[in-house]
């Protein structure tokens, strides 16, 4: 790989063959390569003096990926291009044929513009009991639908009137309280860096309640 493809702020593209994925002899290889496109046997494009003919190269691939992943900005305009960039390695499809997942002759996969555009931006929720007693523990758990996997959840409280601070991440422990109101939030950042955030307000009681747990 050369550069300005081997640059890490580029992203390197194969080119693969249609409809056997097999990597073009001509495209490069190695740690460099993030995603893989069609080669274009069929793409027509614009020559010297107004000309258009039918080529076949790498060139056509990294054509692709730019397409798609301008669409994505178009769609997702708030993502940076670090995000856009996930978004396309996260939908990739894997060619299998070179090994399960990123590999140095394909990449993460066959560029997936549908997959891409198709990932939804995302909303968490957060669950628990509204109301419980002193000492008593109960578990709150977030739930959300889309975003790309893996998640990251870390969680905030802020009781008597401070400031938010950080308690903990990961599934959510049970945990008693002794301050009212809390405030509980979860914030949730996904493979592609995008985050939801939600929160909700928690009150002490004289009475135990029923504390559900949460799935």
């Amino acid at each position: 790989m050369v550069f300005p493809a081997r640059h890490p702020d580029v992203v390197a593209v194969a080119a693969v063959k249609y409809p056997t994925n097999e990597r073009v002899e001509c495209s490069h290889h190695g740690a460099q390569v993030e995603l893989s496109a069609y080669q274009g046997m069929t793409t027509t494009g614009h020559y010297t003096e107004g000309y258009y003919g039918g080529s076949s190269n790498t060139s056509n691939a990294t054509s692709i990926v730019s397409g798609v992943a301008t669409l994505v900005r178009a769609k997702f305009p708030s993502y940076s291009n670090v995000q856009v960039r996930q978004l396309l390695n996260a939908t990739a499809q894997d060619i299998t044929a070179y090994g399960i997942g990123r590999d140095n002759a394909t990449g993460y996969g066959l560029v997936d513009g549908y997959a891409a555009i198709g990932a939804p931006e995302w909303e968490i929720t957060v669950a628990g009991p509204p109301v419980v007693a002193p000492g008593v523990e109960c578990t709150f758990m977030v739930s959300g639908v889309a975003g790309v996997a893996p998640y990251d959840i870390r969680w905030y409280a802020s009781w008597a009137s401070q400031g938010y601070q950080y308690v903990g991440s990961g599934a959510w422990p049970t945990r008693s309280w002794n301050h009212t109101p809390i405030f509980l939030k979860a914030v949730v950042t996904d493979a592609i860096l995008y985050r939801s955030v939600d929160a909700m307000r928690i009150d002490l009681s004289e009475e135990a309640p029923f504390c559900p747990i949460m799935g």
